[in-house]
């Protein structure tokens, strides 16, 4: 008998929890029913220029099929980013900063500090042309790469800027925030390693760029 009541017992738990799962289970379709007609709804009851609008705000890879997220090389990014960071300091001073010296016409202009925060620039999707029939001048395979960046940046950088022994002033750039495009070209492709004879780095289009002067 007290064998018969443990499996009584055990079967009615059985039954009581597969029956709260299901009950559960129905609430959270039945939720996300309801979401989906209060979206289509809204959607609905959107003009042509802000449907327009909307679908250009969207990540690139639910907008478009070619373009594939990559969570392990944000997750790889985030994971590096004091080091990343240290590399974004070096180019602003050894690329950037000589560029400004040249437009400024040779104006003593220097990053004086470069604190790139703790927010990771994002890979928002990742396009693969990997076309055998786009070839270079000299008949090699082109394989390119874009990459869709967006960079919702907490740092900060002190821009000293020198026009003379008695004219000097600082520049403080905070808040910045960075979307755009880079394409990756690996060109030519060679048959030993490492399997790439150059690598070329550019923006397909310009990138959108704000920013707080202080």
């Amino acid at each position: 008998n007290m064998a018969k009541k443990v499996i009584l017992s055990r079967v009615t738990m059985a039954v009581v929890w597969a029956h709260t799962f299901l009950n559960v289970t129905h609430a959270k379709k039945l939720a996300q029913a309801r979401k989906r007609r209060l979206r289509t709804r809204w959607l609905g009851r959107l003009g042509a220029k802000d449907l327009q609008k909307f679908a250009s705000e969207l990540p690139a890879w639910i907008s478009s099929g070619e373009v594939e997220r990559v969570d392990f090389l944000n997750r790889w990014i985030e994971s590096s980013w004091e080091g990343i960071g240290s590399i974004i300091d070096l180019a602003l001073r050894e690329l950037i900063q000589p560029l400004l010296q040249e437009m400024y016409f040779g104006e003593d202009i220097r990053f004086e500090k470069v604190d790139v925060g703790g927010n990771p620039i994002v890979i928002v999707g990742v396009n693969v042309h990997d076309n055998h029939l786009v070839v270079d001048e000299k008949g090699s395979p082109i394989f390119s790469i874009d990459l869709d960046l967006l960079w919702d940046a907490d740092c900060k950088a002190v821009l000293k800027i020198v026009q003379s022994k008695y004219l000097k002033f600082s520049a403080q750039i905070e808040n910045v925030s960075f979307a755009g495009k880079l394409r990756l070209t690996f060109s030519p492709i060679v048959p030993t390693l490492p399997l790439v004879g150059g690598l070329h780095v550019a923006f397909v289009d310009m990138p959108k760029i704000d920013y707080t002067l202080a």
